[in-house]
């Protein structure tokens, strides 16, 4: 370890002075292609953990990337006559914004043609490399072979030791890997005329669409690229609402809000009634609802909303396009006390087989199930629902919480719910989500995940405490944990959302555009939800009402290109 600081530390001093103007001789001739990224990124920035293609003009000519390569979120960065040392100069503009969870590397055309010798430019790779590892950890970094091309002849040789170098290094590289796209350039000793350009330096299609096939099998899929529901069958609605969920991560971000239409800062079961809608002129595109209460068969949920109303509204939103989702926080079985009621011992212990109140839990999931196969619409169909249950689990303020239970025992919970509504109970219009609370890494995220055939949306529920106080912390944090679900998402192949958040009575005018935009507009989660504006508890409420301070800044979040409401929705649940 003592050999690795003085290391790190002489690559950090490294890439300061690297990025300071005039350090590169070769800048000028750069920098205006660099700008135009960066005011391209400023106009519309393509978001973060996707994979990102950047090298030389075998990357600047690939036009139309994403065509090769369907269903992967592609961002390309190519500078023409670059050598590795220049994208390394400028990787702090044109390659560490993006965050990409993989980056396949072109470079080395143009190094080795300007006079450096192999193992230079093994060196710059190496470079390269250790900056990732620096700046983005667990990175995969794919690295593609030097092309042979018939116009540079005079330096094939040293374009061959170079690939051999890279080969031999990414071998020993855990987040490395090498991939040659040479072969379907040459038939033999011969270059193939209908691979080269007249200039017999530059690719064209036919030989990029060869690379794609080469190159594909060893992209990283995004989030919701290769999952299916976890209930076999579902409703064909259901069907259309995942690939919708789907579709939205890395494009566009729906806005939700808790109980939008039940009620709002001083109303109640007013016909239409919405404070979003109030404020903006539409509603919001995602709905929360709580069934908490459901278990005992109550008239109305913990937050006074009738459970009839309740399936009123939740109707009126899927009629309207909207989408629904439902948490649950049921009562403490040991008790007889509320979600919040932390006592009783080991509570989920006693729900699972063999556990005291096994049976009576049983009763409970037989009465949500009865409820969620309640919701009609308009032609008599299963309304697709989005459904939350063991919320915040890596928190300790519900008696599912990290402290009051095991991994084992939380997982075998989970599993438990989802067998007896998909598989006791038959629901098909169910789409289930595991949402956390806070999280710093991976290992955090996925330690009670109860794995995907019982997941189908993953979430995060993240709070901003404190107003201008407690910003920086929210950021950081906010910034961190959905780093780490879009990663989770990317490896388990699901759709995620930003299931929980919000700042409790709006004490910044400007949070929409200044503090929520940035972190959704980064990140591009399927849909942000904040939580509820009561009626009955002051200064509790999570969006804006007509004629509070931050309302035009709701409007300017609102008129955000990639932020959607209701009315922005076109056909959610058909079969695209």
């Amino acid at each position: 370890m003592k050999a690795l600081f003085p290391l790190l530390a002489a690559l950090t001093v490294w890439t300061a002075s690297a990025m300071l103007p005039g350090k590169n001789p070769r800048e000028k001739m750069w920098l205006p292609e660099i700008e135009r990224f960066v005011k391209q990124d400023s106009i519309d920035f393509p978001g973060v953990g996707k994979i990102l293609f950047v090298g030389s003009s075998s990357i600047r000519t690939w036009k139309n990337i994403e065509q090769y390569f369907p269903g992967y979120d592609i961002v390309r960065r190519g500078v023409g006559g670059s050598h590795l040392e220049d994208i390394i100069y400028f990787s702090d503009r044109i390659v560490f914004p993006y965050k990409p969870r993989q980056i396949v590397l072109y470079e080395g055309d143009n190094d080795l043609k300007d006079g450096f010798t192999p193992e230079r430019f093994l060196d710059d790779v190496k470079t390269f490399v250790r900056l990732v590892e620096l700046h983005s950890p667990g990175t995969e970094i794919i690295l593609l072979s030097v092309k042979p091309s018939p116009s540079r002849r005079h330096v094939e040789e040293k374009y061959l030791k170079a690939n051999e170098l890279m080969e031999a290094y990414a071998a020993g590289k855990e987040h490395v890997k090498y991939l040659d796209i040479t072969a379907p350039l040459k038939d033999g000793d011969r270059y193939r005329a209908d691979m080269f350009h007249g200039d017999s330096l530059h690719v064209t299609p036919k030989a990029f669409r060869e690379w794609a096939r080469i190159i594909t099998p060893h992209l990283i899929p995004g989030p919701g690229s290769v999952s299916k529901l976890s209930t076999p069958e579902s409703t064909p609605q259901t069907e259309a609402l995942y690939a919708g969920l789907n579709r939205m991560v890395g494009n566009k971000t729906m806005f939700g809000h808790q109980d939008d239409t039940a009620y709002g800062v001083e109303w109640e079961e007013t016909p239409g009634g919405s404070d979003v809608r109030a404020v903006c002129g539409d509603y919001p595109a995602v709905y929360g609802w709580e069934i908490g209460g459901i278990e005992h068969r109550r008239n109305e949920n913990l937050d006074k909303v009738n459970f009839k109303q309740m399936k009123r509204l939740i109707r009126e939103a899927y009629d309207r396009g909207g989408i629904n989702t439902i948490s649950w926080h049921a009562d403490n079985l040991v008790t007889g006390g509320n979600t919040w009621d932390l006592t009783g011992g080991n509570v989920v212990a006693t729900l699972l087989p063999g556990g005291e109140h096994h049976a009576e839990f049983c009763r409970w999931l037989d009465r949500v199930a009865e409820f969620l196969a309640s919701l009609k619409g308009s032609d008599g169909e299963s309304i697709p629902v989005i459904f939350r249950p063991l919320h915040e689990h890596t928190g300790s303020w519900f008696w599912w919480g990290r402290d009051f239970c095991s991994v084992d025992e939380y997982v075998a919970l989970w599993r438990q719910i989802v067998t007896y509504l998909r598989d006791v109970k038959g629901l098909k219009n169910v789409i289930y989500c595991y949402s956390p609370d806070r999280v710093r890494t991976e290992t955090d995220y996925l330690e009670r995940y109860p794995g995907g055939e019982y997941v189908d949306l993953l979430g995060l529920d993240l709070y901003h405490f404190k107003g201008e106080e407690g910003l920086d912390e929210y950021r950081t944090c906010a910034d961190r944990s959905l780093n780490v679900l879009q990663r989770v998402a990317c490896r388990e192949g699901k759709p995620f959302a930003f299931t929980e958040t919000g700042l409790e009575s709006i004490t910044m005018d400007n949070w929409f555009s200044e503090v929520l935009y940035p972190l959704v507009a980064k990140y591009k989660p399927a849909y942000v939800l904040v939580w509820r504006n009561s009626s009955r508890i002051e200064n509790h409420f999570y969006a804006p009402y007509p004629g509070h301070a931050s309302a035009a800044d709701f409007v300017k979040f609102k008129e955000k290109p990639s932020i959607l409401f209701n009315g922005d929705l076109q056909h959610m649940y058909e079969n695209q």
